[in-house]
């Protein structure tokens, strides 16, 4: 028997993904690396438009950039937060990440950093590991 409370992405076992990305070239790739690596989801190109996405949806992981026009990954991260406490994973994926404190990490309540470039066997570990995070259904 069914059980009809799991999130759908538990029981068709793939990570709903909302991933903020400003470069052009790099959305291409993301599109590509969610769907070769068999997961779901959407490829914002800025903050606001990731908002957007997130009031239609409903995702396991965030994954952002810090530097974006329009609204910075920062912005988006306190306006996630505040607007869907606890409802999903959120990652920082940046050329900055190095320079993020552990104070800072907690504060911000990320639950992963990832220095740009990426190995996309990381990518495979964090969207694997996010299946069906969200149990707010």
């Amino acid at each position: 028997m069914e059980n009809y409370n799991q999130p759908v992405s538990s029981i068709m076992n793939y990570t709903r993904v909302l991933w903020v990305e400003d470069d052009v070239n790099q959305r291409q790739t993301i599109v590509e690396i969610i769907e070769i690596l068999g997961h779901k989801g959407d490829v914002a190109k800025n903050g606001q438009e990731a908002l957007e996405f997130l009031g239609a949806n409903k995702y396991d992981i965030l994954i952002t950039d810090i530097g974006m026009p329009i609204m910075s990954g920062w912005k988006l991260m306190e306006i996630v937060n505040e607007k869907y406490p606890d409802e999903m994973k959120i990652t920082i994926i940046s050329g900055w990440a190095e320079m993020i404190t552990t104070e800072k990490q907690r504060r911000k309540k990320i639950d992963r950093i990832i220095c740009k470039p990426y190995d996309i066997l990381i990518i495979r570990d964090l969207l694997n590991n996010s299946i069906s995070f969200n149990k707010n259904y």
